[in-house]
């Protein structure tokens, strides 16, 4: 997650094309937005389990190697913060999470 990649387009029609573009640098780890987490609470129980869809696009390295978003983040330890309203006892409980990615295969 130490590597930083970039992108570079260009637009294609017809009977021409556009010049080379290169994005700016950027970093997998903050620049990557996750898909909405799915929320599974079952009542009476004291557990919630949260699964972090990931994207299903291929990335591309520097040297053009194909690179997925798992394998970007394969060994990273992920933190969250988890909310809970109670709505009868009107309660707000706040939680700090760690989890690794091997544990959302």
């Amino acid at each position: 997650m130490e590597h930083q990649y970039f992108g570079r387009v260009r637009a294609i029609t017809s009977n021409c094309s556009s010049d080379w573009v290169m994005s700016k640098r950027l970093n997998p780890r903050d620049d990557t937005f996750l898909i909405l987490p799915k929320l599974n609470y079952i009542e009476h129980v004291s557990s919630v389990t949260i699964l972090v869809p990931t994207l299903s696009l291929a990335l591309r390295s520097k040297d053009n190697k194909q690179v997925t978003v798992e394998e970007l983040y394969k060994d990273q330890r992920f933190e969250y913060h988890l909310i809970l309203f109670n709505a009868e006892l009107r309660d707000i409980v706040s939680y700090k999470c760690f989890a690794y990615k091997h544990y959302f295969q």
